[in-house]
């Protein structure tokens, strides 16, 4: 979680709170690390980070939108900030679905 702190220390994000979800909990069994928490302006926020060599397809993306609804479901609030933080190059049509879903998308590898 450190290195996701300094990343987006780097981007002038900062959070007064921020903490893993734990997907067994929404029955999911994915590979993905998702942070969830409040940024400094009290806005809800919402980080995947998935570290991994292939493409991210549409396939994948679908996914991720099916774990974001399942957490808003869960916690009952909305993600005013949405992340995606991959070191995996990313599908044209992926990445288009994700604007649409409000992403904000970094290309790093923590």
């Amino acid at each position: 979680m450190k290195k996701i702190v300094e990343f987006f220390k780097t981007k002038n994000i900062l959070f007064k709170k921020l903490d893993f979800f734990d997907l067994k909990e929404i029955g999911i069994k994915k590979r993905y690390k998702i942070c969830t928490g409040v940024d400094i302006k009290n806005r809800y926020t919402i980080i995947f980070y998935i570290d991994r060599k292939s493409r991210l397809l549409q396939k994948d993306i679908l996914s991720i939108i099916e774990i974001l609804n399942k957490t808003i479901l869960q916690n009952s609030h909305n993600y005013k900030n949405r992340f995606l933080i991959t070191s995996a190059p990313i599908c044209s049509k992926a990445l288009k679905l994700l604007e649409n879903e409000n992403f904000k998308v970094y290309n790093a590898s923590l």
